[in-house]
């Protein structure tokens, strides 16, 4: 009976399939793109390792690490050997083969335009490192001159044939591919060039060695590695993990992903109950009459109860099916689209079976539980009135409210003292469980008010009232959808807040600064000069070109009270920093002249003298420098927010830095003139001809908030989840309501309050939905911002987006109204008034 009923209403069966399937296709799409996103330590294995059996880096000391090698501890200094003791030392301890790999940064430019990029040398021909670089076109780079890039930089014009400049040396491009595509910190734009390469190495380059041996590297083989101070990711011990090596220490697994994936399962399998309760309520009063023949032939109120439930399964198990069927191409799709634009990629396509089977099953869990009540309704209706088309008013219950209002109280009281976000989204969903069963209250009591509005809103209102089993689940589906909205925009904006508020500035807006090496400064300063017709004053500082040694002032940081943070060492004169528009007096010269510093802050003073940290060594601390002190206003000038910005902070003569032996670098020149004043492109690409190995032009801008394409982003979402439980919920009160609508026409109303009175149900559900959910999603939203806000250095922030709220609230129920009016037909069917 089930089958035939779906076969022979296909138009109610369709809208009963969609609104099933279509939140268990989003919940498996959603679920997929968070496995797809995660990526876990075995699926990194092809970038990390290529082929070899194991990646062995250096951190001395005594190493104890776990099973992925992604959480180590060391009582090491972190100090380095020679290159060659090391590599001695990794084969004499694994026996096998290895290639070195060298992981770091550098800067390369196309043309006129410069980024940073990652860097990966090692021998790219090796079967060793197969997987590590991934071609799309060309080959891998075999000579000194030659680079592999990757799809982002081949799009900036580094194409293969044509030249680019990474480190300041020209390399040709010979192949383009993904480069570390596969990992948390992979990188849209990235290099790999062979062991052998021209690019010269740097301070920040991390060394590893890759194994290559037949026998697998096992946990004892880690352990030995261990205790001669190297870290180690052993494809054997990641895959399969000995019981010592579980236990060694914590593995960094991708739980919270499963968290995020179940609740977001949970969410959307709720919205199917309330959205097809609906549906299924209005069916089986479409079928009253049918199912009074039944029940007058003999059946029993189980069987109208098992024919309604049938239906259910039926259009439940079908609608599931598809719906996870067609998440997997649309989430391959979106997948491959997100991974064009996300600088991390988005890892290999991974279904996320486990979600995709529990999205289907709780689907056809949640059609049959939503059509429980309807069912139980058709088993109690009253045959002869049925037989007779008398509709019975239905009976509220007390109880289920009570239940609700228990529901919201826990749920708001554990989000308050919640620690984490999960935990807040978790309690959320309890809390909108009490919302929904409270809701048929919350529409007796609006009703309460019907007698004061106009005819049509009372009409709608009455309606909303007295179908309740109809409204109610499609108000709350449109308040859980809201309620989600609102919590995420609060959370997002406060997030967006704190980070606008935190913004400090380097110097005034539209300054222009130039950033280029020591050695090539000078000629890019006089391009600079010829072209842009300012004045660039460099601005030499204490410390190395490689950054072995650096020299710092210990400034007081007024984000943080009471802590300093190391600035850097100036080494200049009046007319140094003129240029960068400081001002100093005779005295402060003399001051300068005698051997002494300038320094911005009197509470770096201690008995007349200022200390300069000296750093070597990768940040060990060799000693300090003290020297007598005169504070001086080295402020560069006014910034929209934040403090106002030092030149440095100490400044010593030329004088004093060859007395003291300390090395000096010039990495920046200023402008004397704004932006404004000179053509910025005309000037960068000056300075990029001088000096392409560094050279850039950086302009001082005032930053905004990032918090628009967020707010577009729910805007959006929420109007269309409004809209999807509004339309669907009105079509069908006009579906269900067409006697009562034929009646109003029969009694000389007009086809203008006809759709007044349609757009006025989608009104009063829309409006109801919205206004609860933005009252439903405002506590768990506050909750949010303050665990987002809480680790910032000015304290929580609290901020509440009221233009999106009230977009929700009263644009799109609006909206949605008007839409409604529109499209409803003025005139009812003549069959309706029954004339036919």
């Amino acid at each position: 009976m089930a089958a035939r009923d779906v076969k022979r209403h296909r138009g109610r069966s369709l809208l009963v399939a969609l609104l099933v399937g279509l939140p268990v296709m989003l919940s498996a799409i959603a679920a997929t793109l968070i496995s797809t996103g995660s990526v876990s330590v075995a699926e990194s294995l092809p970038t990390q390792l290529g082929r070899s059996q194991a990646s062995v880096s250096f951190y001395g000391g005594n190493v104890s690490q776990n099973a992925n090698g992604d959480a180590v501890d060391t009582d090491g200094d972190f100090s380095t050997s020679a290159d060659g003791d090391l590599s001695a030392r990794v084969v004499g301890l694994t026996g096998g083969g290895i290639v070195s790999v060298v992981n770091g940064y550098s800067r390369a430019v196309i043309g006129s335009q410069g980024w940073d990029v990652d860097v990966l040398k090692t021998d790219l021909t090796s079967g060793t490192t197969r997987g590590m670089v991934v071609l799309e076109s060309g080959r891998q780079a075999k000579a000194p001159d030659e680079v592999v890039v990757t799809k982002a930089l081949a799009g900036d014009g580094a194409t293969i044939g044509t030249n680019v400049v990474v480190g300041g040396q020209d390399l040709t491009v010979v192949g383009v591919g993904t480069v570390g595509s596969v990992g948390s910190h992979a990188r849209a734009r990235a290099v790999a060039v062979p062991e052998t390469s021209v690019i010269p190495p740097s301070p920040a380059d991390e060394r590893s060695w890759l194994v290559d041996r037949r026998d697998p590297v096992t946990w004892d083989d880690v352990k030995l590695l261990n205790e001669n101070g190297f870290v180690v990711i052993s494809r054997s011990v990641v895959l399969d993990p000995s019981a010592e090596a579980r236990e060694a220490g914590p593995t960094f697994g991708d739980s919270a992903d499963s968290q995020l994936a179940a609740i977001v399962v949970m969410a959307l399998v709720i919205e199917v109950i309330l959205l097809a309760g609906p549906a299924f309520a209005v069916s089986v009063r479409r079928q009253r009459h049918e199912l009074a023949t039944v029940a007058a032939a003999g059946g029993s109120p189980r069987d109208l109860r098992r024919i309604i439930l049938a239906q259910a399964l039926v259009l439940g198990v079908g609608a599931c099916v598809a719906g996870a069927a067609l998440s997997i191409p649309v989430s391959w799709g979106v997948a491959r689209i997100l991974g064009q634009y996300l600088e991390a990629g988005m890892g290999p396509f991974d279904i996320a079976w486990p979600s995709l089977v529990l999205a289907v099953l709780l689907g056809v869990v949640a059609s049959f539980v939503a059509a429980l009540v309807p069912a139980r309704q058709a088993a109690r209706n009253d045959v002869v009135a049925a037989l007779a088309g008398r509709v019975p008013a239905p009976r509220p219950s007390a109880g289920w409210p009570l239940v609700g209002a228990l529901l919201m109280v826990v749920g708001f009281g554990g989000i308050l003292s919640q620690r984490s976000e999960m935990g807040v989204a978790a309690l959320t969903i309890l809390t909108v469980i009490g919302a929904i069963l409270l809701t048929p209250a919350l529409i007796g009591l609006a009703a309460r008010t019907a007698g004061r509005l106009p005819l049509p809103l009372r009409l709608a209102v009455r309606d909303a009232d007295r179908q309740r089993a109809r409204s109610a689940p499609a108000i709350a589906a449109i308040m859980a959808s809201v309620s989600a909205v609102t919590a995420l925009a609060i959370g997002s904006s406060s997030d967006a807040a704190e980070t606008e508020r935190d913004i400090t500035y380097s110097a005034p807006l539209g300054a222009v600064t130039l950033n280029a090496t020591t050695s090539t400064m000078a000629g890019a300063v006089a391009a600079a000069n010829e072209v842009s017709g300012a004045r660039f004053t460099p601005l030499p500082v204490v410390g190395d070109e490689e950054g072995l040694r650096q020299i710092n002032a210990m400034v007081p940081d007024e984000a943080y009270p009471g802590t300093t943070v190391g600035t850097s060492v100036a080494v200049a004169d009046a007319a140094v920093l003129r240029g960068w528009g400081v001002t100093i007096t005779p005295a402060q010269q003399s001051a300068l002249d005698e051997g002494g510093a300038l320094v911005p802050f009197a509470s770096m003073i201690d008995s007349g003298e200022a200390t300069l940290q000296d750093y070597s060594d990768g940040m060990t601390q060799e000693g300090a420098i003290r020297l007598p002190a005169v504070r001086a206003d080295l402020g560069l000038g006014d910034v929209p927010q934040g403090p106002e910005p030092v030149v440095a902070g100490a400044v010593i003569s030329p004088a004093t830095a060859e007395r003291l032996g300390l090395p000096v670098r010039i990495d920046s020149a200023r402008a004397d003139r704004q932006a404004s004043s000179m053509s910025i492109s005309a000037v960068r690409e000056a300075v990029i001809a001088a000096a392409p190995a560094a050279a850039d032009i950086t302009i001082v801008r005032e930053r905004g908030s990032e918090y628009g394409t967020i707010f577009a982003i729910l805007a959006v979402t929420g109007a269309i989840a409004v809209a999807i439980g509004s339309f669907s919920a009105t079509g069908l009160a006009l579906s269900d309501a067409r006697k009562d609508l034929a009646t109003l026409v029969a009694v000389g109303a007009s086809p203008l309050t006809r759709r007044l009175v349609a757009g006025s149900q989608a009104l009063v559900l829309a409006l109801l939905g919205a206004v609860l959910g933005v009252a439903i999603g405002f506590v768990p939203g506050l909750a949010a911002a303050r665990l987002l806000t809480a680790f910032g250095p000015g304290g929580r922030v609290i901020d509440v987006p009221w233009s999106l709220l009230a977009i929700l609230v009263i644009g799109v129920p609006l909206a949605v109204a008007a839409i409604t009016a529109l499209v409803s037909r003025g005139r009812p069917p003549l069959e309706e008034r029954g004339i036919a």
